[in-house]
C-alpha cells in the first residue's frame, strides 16, 4: 500500500464514474484539491464525491484536502423536494431526494474524519507510528504530526 496519493478533485471524480473504487484502498491518506461547493451545474460530481467519501470512510482513509468550504457548506445547495417546498427556488438548487438524504451522511463523515478518535482508527489500521505519536501528545496536549513526505501529483489511470 502506498502511503499518500494526491489528486486534483475533478481527475479523482471523472476516474471514479468509471467505477474505479479501489483509489482508497491503494493510499492510506489522499490529498484532494479544490473540492467545489455542489450545485446544479456539477451534480454528477457531488455524487462521485459523496461514493469517494463512503468508500474513504469505510477504509479509514485519511483525507487532506483544499475546499471551497467546510462540509455542510459544499451541500448548501442540495435538498429533498421536502426541504425545497420552502425555499425560492434558485438556479444553481439541486432538488434530488437521493443526494439530499445523503449530504448529512456526508456531512456527518467529513466532520468525523476531522476528529481526533478518526485519526486514532486510521492509525490504527495504517500507521502504527502515528497512533503512538497520537498517545504520546495527548499526554502533552499537543497535535502530532508524521514526518514530511514528498507527496507529488499523480495520473490516475484504470487499476488492474
Amino acid at each position: 500500500m502506498k502511503v499518500y496519493g494526491c489528486f486534483c478533485v475533478n481527475e479523482t471524480l471523472e476516474f471514479l464514474q468509471g467505477g474505479h473504487l479501489l483509489v482508497p484502498e491503494r493510499f492510506h491518506t489522499i490529498a484532494l484539491q479544490d473540492i467545489p461547493v455542489f450545485n446544479a451545474d456539477n451534480r454528477p460530481t457531488a455524487y462521485r464525491f459523496v461514493t469517494l467519501i463512503d468508500v474513504m470512510y469505510e477504509n479509514k482513509t485519511r483525507l487532506l484536502c483544499s475546499a471551497q468550504g467546510d462540509p455542510a457548506a459544499l451541500f448548501e445547495s442540495i435538498m429533498t423536494q421536502e426541504q425545497a417546498r420552502d425555499r425560492q427556488w434558485a438556479q444553481e438548487l439541486i432538488v434530488d431526494d437521493n443526494l439530499g438524504f445523503t449530504k448529512d451522511r456526508v456531512i456527518s463523515r467529513l466532520t468525523e474524519m476531522q476528529s481526533e478518535e478518526y485519526a486514532r482508527a486510521h492509525a490504527e489500521k495504517h500507521a502504527p507510528e502515528f497512533l503512538a505519536a497520537l498517545r504520546q501528545n495527548a499526554q502533552h496536549g499537543s497535535v502530532p504530526t508524521l514526518p514530511r513526505k514528498a507527496c507529488s501529483p499523480i495520473s490516475i489511470s484504470p487499476l488492474v
